[in-house]
């Protein structure tokens, strides 16, 4: 089985929909989040990548992480559907 990977000039709407992330991930991890990142090659202004936005967010603690589970779930249900 072959796998194809997709790499694709920059796209200046990747900073847009780093942003919306963010702000989502912001509004899960509420006051816990201390910065939340776009990495990887999407972040990279002019840099061909593919088209996946890398996003980090870094927490005071993650002595609770699981806490956090069922709304990271439900996110992911509704890409699903939007998708």
């Amino acid at each position: 089985m072959s796998r194809v990977i997709e790499v694709v000039g920059y796209d200046p709407a990747w900073i847009a929909a780093f942003e919306k992330e963010a702000a989502i991930l912001n509004a899960v991890f509420g006051l816990r989040v201390i910065e939340v990142h776009h990495i990887g090659s999407t972040a990279v202004p002019g840099l061909d990548a593919k088209p996946i936005i890398d996003i980090l967010v870094v927490l005071d603690h993650t002595d609770d992480i699981d806490s956090f589970n069922r709304a990271m779930q439900d996110l992911a249900t509704v890409c699903e559907v939007s998708a």
